[in-house]
């Protein structure tokens, strides 16, 4: 009887040919990615450096003294309490207002909380 003819067995070198190329194909694709890393970061770096205030014209020193109160802060808590949860009335933007400024090591006076609140109560139609 004829000997069966048995498959040639896998070279070794065909495997690792192979295995090489997805290797150096894996390395080609991180290098684009690289490359394209690269010019995203310097198009940023260009972004930033356009919208950089210019140094040389730099505004005009006003002089006199710096607010005592942080009120740009309060003004954006409210904001941000608001769009989660409204305010239905001036008193409740009031305690919001005072439970946010009892945070401060110096307090403004209700006074001065009250005309800082009113314009904002007005807009935003509070009674």
């Amino acid at each position: 009887m004829p000997a069966a003819q048995q498959p040639e067995p896998v070279v070794a070198e065909d495997r690792g040919e192979e295995q090489l190329q997805i290797i150096i194909g894996k390395l080609e694709r991180i290098e684009a990615g690289q490359a394209e890393l690269r010019a995203g970061q310097a198009e940023l770096r260009e972004l930033i450096r356009r919208s950089a205030p210019d140094q040389s014209t730099n505004q005009k020193n006003r002089g006199g003294h710096p607010p005592q109160y942080s009120w740009d802060t309060v003004r954006l808590a409210i904001l941000v309490h608001a769009n989660l949860n409204r305010f239905d009335t001036r008193i409740e933007l009031l305690k919001f207002a005072n439970d946010f400024i009892a945070q401060w090591p110096q307090q403004p006076t209700e006074r001065a909380i009250r005309q800082f609140l009113k314009p904002i109560a007005e807009a935003m139609g509070l009674a």
